[in-house]
């Protein structure tokens, strides 16, 4: 996406709600962060500061940003867990008045817990590398599946595949355990229910699962199954 389109997808609400548009707007921020990684922007903070105080509004200092930079520079998109309100956390309601709401549910106070606290589950799965290749001939899926896996807070890493003639999506399991419940796990955030499963237990390897992509793939998504 070049500037305008990328400000198209975080505001639009046509044919969309307030609701997706939150999480596109998480989407956003989280890939500049990436981006910003790749780049090394946070060694450029002293320019972008002097270059964007008159712009932008913020409360934090050139030395609040500094004292903060070292901390980011070793987060990667799997360390960021992301949440977004939505139905069913809230239901539509019109005040006595006419105004529209929004009313908590008791689902939503659930999902702030979760949120503010760094669960087993999470740290499991941080815990988890996964390498991924694009079998498809369709260009930089392995970039999207990658970053689908970071937003439920797999680590990551890519590679090329032997071919890109995969019709179908394979799982290889190099871990000891062969855990078929990790392994849906894994394949349930990607919605590929489709996708072979290869055991090869392997002690040595540095990624504990590999991922090929294959033709069949849909890249379509329920965003709010990646919470789960």
């Amino acid at each position: 996406m070049d500037g305008d389109l990328a400000l198209w997808y975080a505001r639009s609400r046509s044919k969309s709600s307030d609701f997706d548009r939150g999480r596109r707007q998480q989407e956003v921020i989280r890939t500049l962060f990436q981006k910003a990684l790749q780049t090394g922007t946070f060694n450029k903070i002293p320019q972008l500061y002097t270059d964007f105080s008159s712009t932008v509004v913020t409360d934090m200092g050139l030395t609040d940003m500094l004292n903060m930079a070292p901390y980011a520079v070793n987060f990667t998109n799997a360390n960021i867990r992301s949440y977004y309100i939505r139905p069913p956390y809230v239901q539509s309601w019109v005040t006595p008045g006419g105004a529209a709401v929004l009313l908590p549910q008791e689902s939503l106070s659930q999902m702030l817990i979760e949120a503010a606290t760094l669960s087993t589950f999470a740290a499991t799965r941080e815990s988890i590398v996964i390498e991924v290749q694009n079998g498809s001939h369709f260009d930089t899926m392995e970039t999207l599946v990658a970053s689908r896996l970071n937003y439920a807070g797999f680590e990551t890493i890519t590679s090329a595949a032997d071919n890109r003639d995969y019709a179908n999506t394979v799982l290889i399991d190099l871990t000891a355990a062969q855990d078929p419940n990790q392994q849906q796990t894994v394949l349930n955030v990607l919605g590929a229910y489709s996708a072979n499963v290869l055991s090869f237990p392997d002690p040595n390897s540095k990624v504990h699962y590999r991922l090929i992509i294959g033709a069949e793939y849909d890249a379509c998504f329920r965003p709010e199954d990646l919470a789960h």
